[in-house]
């Protein structure tokens, strides 16, 4: 197994939280959960934290807060989990994929500015590897566009782009 991470953390420095979590009975709310978001929201400097299930959970409730339509187009990079296209098309909307850079494996700016259509409503940028870079440049095109710009950032937290963390570049995360 070759593994990406090493958790820098020891059971027994959290086995009291989770004994305290477990005989509560209270798994999805409650003090824990409050003070989580809380602490997110501080550490990406956002004012609004909402915690998911998952991040496939986090994407759809992006999507529907914006009211994407059946006939709207969201592009999304095609190297990415396949949750991110899914979601798109569990919307019944249509993922338009956009290439992404052969050294970042992140969206390509003048391949998404080219693909835009009347139809395009939302871009999904996916942190490929946690990886953001490039998402300001993104952002400008969909500015210029007047275009929603939703993070996948599912793998991201922690990581910055222009001294910027992540949860606090663009309009959803």
């Amino acid at each position: 197994m070759i593994r990406l991470i090493l958790p820098d953390i020891v059971f027994l420095d959290i086995e009291d939280d989770f004994k305290i979590v477990f005989n509560s009975g209270i798994f999805t709310k409650g003090s824990y959960v409050k003070a989580f978001s809380s602490a997110l929201c501080n550490y990406t400097d956002v004012r609004y934290c909402h915690l998911a299930t998952s991040a496939a959970t986090a994407l759809a409730m992006a999507l529907k807060l914006v009211d994407i339509k059946p006939e709207d187009e969201v592009l999304v990079s095609d190297f990415s989990f396949p949750a991110s296209a899914n979601v798109i098309k569990g919307l019944y909307t249509k993922p338009v994929f956009i290439d992404v850079d052969s050294r970042t494996y992140n969206m390509l700016p003048d391949i998404l500015d080219k693909i835009i259509t009347k139809k395009t409503n939302a871009v999904m940028y996916v942190d490929a590897l946690g990886n953001p870079s490039g998402l300001h440049d993104i952002k400008s095109i969909c500015q210029d566009n007047n275009l929603l710009l939703i993070e996948d950032a599912g793998g991201s937290l922690g990581s910055s782009e222009k001294s910027i963390k992540c949860g606090n570049i663009v309009d959803i995360t």
